[in-house]
């Protein structure tokens, strides 16, 4: 019984942060576009700047098609029973290919330092996918390996950089790369990076992998998902409030009114995202109970 709760659960979060991440990454890719409209490229400064904006619209379009993955790979787990393990290697190099576009073109908006700490991180993603999946233990180890390295890039990188006030220049409460809080993602990051490991050494040893498996995903999905409804509720405020201050001088001021109802739809679309962390965070604690039964 309690299994079949928690399954649904976890199939209507997963479904819901599909969801959230096409619908925000739609609002994310028309003010984008704006501000691509903006820029006259008449000065290499323009250019660069130019050069930059664009690399992150490609990077807020491959995380709304990491979306459409989410849901088709949420789906087929329910269908399935298993993980699919195909969709989620090829979501990693989808992740892969965002965090690229992202490094790429923080480097074009002169964030070198926090751009190549990206790009590091993502070029070892990448790579450790591929040699994960080569079939011997020895790549498996090698593969997993890269993961933790690139983990720990990216985990720095949550501290030291935000993609979307980078793109927009607006001093708002972004996330980060994964639209949660940077600290609860940075935590989930390493947590995962460092489980990988674990699960790629002992694996073959401990009696009790799964369920170490089974309580690391687990505190992955609360700490993520409490990241996700902080860091929701209060970037949604906050729009709402500069929103509100728009008709007088303020960090929206002048703004066309067809961008003002798209920053309203980008704040109602972080709402689905809260809702779907806290289907995620009873399923996790719903998931330490059954470990703890079958422990």
């Amino acid at each position: 019984m309690l299994d079949s709760i928690t399954s649904k659960l976890v199939l209507a979060s997963v479904i819901l942060f599909g969801v959230g991440f096409i619908a925000s990454n739609i609002a994310t890719v028309i003010i984008a576009g704006y501000k691509l409209s903006q820029i006259q490229p008449d000065s290499a400064e323009n250019a660069m700047r130019l050069s930059g904006l664009t690399l992150f619209l490609i990077a807020f379009l491959v995380l709304l098609i990491l979306g459409v993955f989410i849901i088709v790979g949420g789906t087929q787990y329910n269908i399935d029973k298993t993980p699919p393990r195909r969709i989620v290697l090829f979501g990693i190099q989808i992740a892969s290919i965002y965090l690229l576009c992202l490094s790429i073109g923080s480097l074009f908006l002169s964030e070198m330092q926090q751009g190549m700490v990206l790009l590091v991180g993502s070029v070892l993603l990448m790579i450790g996918t591929g040699v994960y999946t080569s079939g011997s233990q020895r790549s498996k180890i090698i593969g997993s390996c890269m993961w933790a390295a690139g983990g720990i890039c990216l985990a720095y990188s949550n501290f030291q950089f935000s993609p979307l006030k980078s793109a927009f220049s607006w001093d708002l409460p972004f996330t980060g790369l994964f639209l949660s809080m940077p600290i609860n993602e940075a935590i989930a990051i390493l947590i995962v990076s460092l489980g990988t490991v674990a699960h790629t050494f002992f694996s073959e040893v401990l009696e009790w992998e799964s369920h170490l498996n089974k309580a690391i995903v687990c505190t992955v999905g609360i700490v993520y998902g409490v990241g996700v409804i902080a860091g929701s509720l209060h970037f949604c405020l906050d729009i709402l409030v500069y929103v509100w201050k728009a008709p007088w001088p303020s960090l929206f001021y002048g703004l066309p009114d067809w961008v003002i109802n798209t920053l309203l739809y980008w704040a109602a679309s972080t709402i689905v995202l809260a809702v779907a962390a806290v289907l995620l965070i009873v399923a996790s604690s719903l998931g330490f109970v059954e470990t703890a039964k079958g422990s």
